[in-house]
């Protein structure tokens, strides 16, 4: 099958449900990938059954297989989110990867630091809503028993690991699907930004686990707009990863304080108020340094690339 010298991938404007499809597709590809991957290497150092594996890991047995097992849920995440992503842009948008996915987009150097101290301020907020959250969609579940497996860093290894593994490596394939390509698919089909953030922020926290569902809704909103209004998907990814650092930080050297602030410790409503009037005025610079810049992104242009 032949196509026009100027045609190197299927008009968005045309099929955004289509693309989506296909990247479901994509995404399950490689899912299935992932697996034969971490089976296949698994097998290979004597792991012949994951789950059983994690299961006596749990019980304090085979802990000498921890970072054989963080390593091979790195790679499985990989296959997860950053394949599809990059197969994706490949297949309908080789030309122009970097301007579809916004990696290659100036803007102001200031967005950088905003979104880290958006972060940080916006933390009692965040964990209220974690107690509330708690307070109602409870219990045990897989994605919950392999997070305690991986989060007791016990070695400086573990805690390396997991710095890479999951403050980095995870930050950027999530990144790069869901406000990369899954939220700008959102908007086009809804043909409305802000609906596309709240469904992507939604999907993004169920593909997850229900656990921690608002809060972790929250979040994914919050790097979607933080997408928006700094037209750079930098923004979000160190967004995203010095979220992911400093909770594996603060887990490394306070464990029982994190697990006492978590279950026990009742947030101070003034805090909270606080939380949320200064993240809202950090993120009120953002947008207003957006809407000032020559270099702000075009919605338009955005939901019809």
């Amino acid at each position: 099958m032949s196509l026009n010298q100027n045609q190197d991938r299927i008009d968005p404007k045309q099929s955004p449900l289509l693309l989506f499809l296909i990247l479901l597709a994509l995404s399950f590809l490689g899912m299935v990938i992932g697996a034969l991957l971490v089976s296949g290497i698994g097998g290979l150092l004597g792991i012949h059954d994951l789950t059983e594996l994690m299961k006596s890991m749990e019980q304090g047995e085979y802990l000498e297989y921890k970072n054989i097992l963080q390593i091979l849920l790195g790679l499985s995440h990989l296959a997860t989110f950053l394949f599809p992503s990059l197969l994706f842009v490949y297949l309908f948008y080789k030309q122009k990867q970097k301007e579809y996915l916004l990696i290659n987009h100036s803007n102001s150097w200031l967005h950088y630091p905003l979104a880290i101290l958006f972060i940080i301020v916006l933390a009692p907020a965040f964990f209220a809503l974690v107690q509330w959250n708690q307070s109602f969609i409870d219990g045990d579940s897989s994605n919950q028993a392999i997070a305690e497996i991986i989060g007791n860093m016990n070695t400086l290894t573990d805690f390396l690991l997991n710095l890479i593994l999951v403050g980095i490596v995870a930050a950027v394939g999530e990144e790069l699907l869901f406000r990369g390509i899954l939220q700008r698919l959102f908007s086009q089909v809804l043909d409305n930004m802000h609906l596309g953030i709240w469904l992507t922020g939604a999907v993004f926290s169920v593909i997850h686990d229900l656990q921690g569902f608002f809060p972790r809704m929250l979040m994914g909103v919050s790097f979607g707009y933080l997408l928006w209004w700094s037209g750079s998907l930098w923004v979000p990814i160190v967004a995203h990863a010095f979220f992911n650092a400093i909770q594996i930080i603060i887990q490394y050297n306070l464990p029982e304080d994190v697990k006492n602030t978590t279950t026990e410790t009742s947030i101070p409503i003034t805090w909270i108020l606080g939380s949320i009037a200064l993240s809202s005025l950090i993120a009120y610079v953002v947008w207003t340094i957006h809407k000032k810049s020559d270099r702000k992104l075009n919605t338009a242009t955005y939901l019809n690339p």
